[in-house]
């Protein structure tokens, strides 16, 4: 049987979350299926700490029964040091533009940030790269035509589809059509062209494969205000802005925070249940930004009920109404980590 190849990129800033989201995707094969040949990305991880990292993978991969091979790609970050960083200040992402050069050999993969917690086996998004006959497939970006992305391309004449625009921090990737088409060298014209591109290496992905893109099946990906209007199943949390580990800057942060906290519960218990491990905790957040968060918060639910918008924030107010819908996927996806 074909193992299911699956890419994390990390930097030193994230190696946790690294450990995390990738055990969790061996886990979520542990009631069979294919094995996972697991490639990590190294944008700046020192030699003892991948050392460790190596040796806890192999036996945690022996210890719940999965096959799996692991292999490290340093990664000149050179190549992307005019290039912006996410608010994490990270810029580990951008070295999953080389995935088709890294990996000559590999047809078809699967790109995971290290933000992520997998319930279910990855392998079912490979079936539906296959099926879909698209170049990439993910999860639709959250707040369609009211996002940042869109009013981007917009303002750059650039052909954009909120409908098949994916959000790139889960991702299964057709790399034979990536190397046909020369994505590396369209993608570093890009990036001079449109030095600002406004979600990072994301932009630079769904441009080069507009047309071209898929949407996963239900359940991958989604995000963590998401979960709460969704009733189906969850395969894969994404806790996109680090709400579980990060420090609470400002009241969009704390909103942020609270919508996750279910979500983070989920994923401590897992680092604690399964990985035998610390949980994450965030910095306790200034009271100035409690109140503030709390407010807005209070305000935006006032508003929504009214169907009237936050003024300059129609992406918060849709992130609030999916938080306020609170439905059971959470819940079932729990009893699946820990039944």
């Amino acid at each position: 049987m074909t193992m299911t190849t699956i890419v994390f990129a990390s930097d030193a800033l994230f190696v946790e979350q690294l450990r995390t989201a990738s055990f969790s995707a061996i886990y979520a094969c542990r009631r069979g299926g294919p094995g996972l040949d697991v490639h990590i990305l190294d944008c700046g991880i020192d030699d003892a700490t991948w050392n460790r990292y190596a040796v806890d993978l192999s036996a945690f991969a022996s210890r719940v029964g999965v096959e799996v091979l692991l292999a490290r790609h340093t990664v000149d970050m050179e190549l992307f040091a005019n290039c912006p960083s996410w608010t994490n200040g990270s810029k580990a992402t951008w070295s999953r533009l080389l995935l088709a050069e890294i990996l000559p050999e590999v047809k078809s993969c699967i790109y995971s940030d290290c933000d992520m917690l997998f319930v279910e086996n990855p392998a079912a998004m490979l079936e539906r790269l296959e099926a879909s006959a698209a170049w990439m497939v993910g999860h639709r970006n959250p707040y369609g035509d009211i996002g940042p992305d869109a009013a981007w391309f917009r303002a750059h004449d650039l052909p954009y589809a909120s409908e098949n625009y994916v959000c790139a921090g889960l991702i299964a990737l057709d790399l034979e059509a990536f190397r046909r088409e020369g994505f590396v060298k369209k993608a570093f014209d890009f990036i001079a062209r449109y030095p600002d591109p406004v979600s990072v290496d994301q932009t630079v992905l769904n441009w080069f494969c507009h047309g071209k893109t898929a949407v996963l099946d239900e359940g991958w990906g989604i995000f963590p205000h998401e979960a709460f209007a969704f009733d189906g199943e969850l395969k894969a949390l994404h806790y996109s802005g680090g709400f579980a580990w990060a420090r609470v800057k400002n009241a969009y942060d704390w909103v942020g925070a609270r919508c996750a906290r279910r979500e983070t519960e989920l994923l401590n218990g897992f680092r604690t249940r399964i990985l035998k491990t610390t949980p994450f905790v965030p910095p306790r957040a200034p009271l100035r930004h409690r109140l503030a968060g709390w407010s807005v918060l209070q305000l935006t639910r006032v508003l929504n009920a009214l169907h009237l918008p936050l003024p300059g924030h129609p992406c918060f107010s849709e992130m609030v109404a999916q938080f306020d819908g609170k439905g059971g996927a959470l819940a079932r996806a729990a009893e699946r980590l820990f039944a």
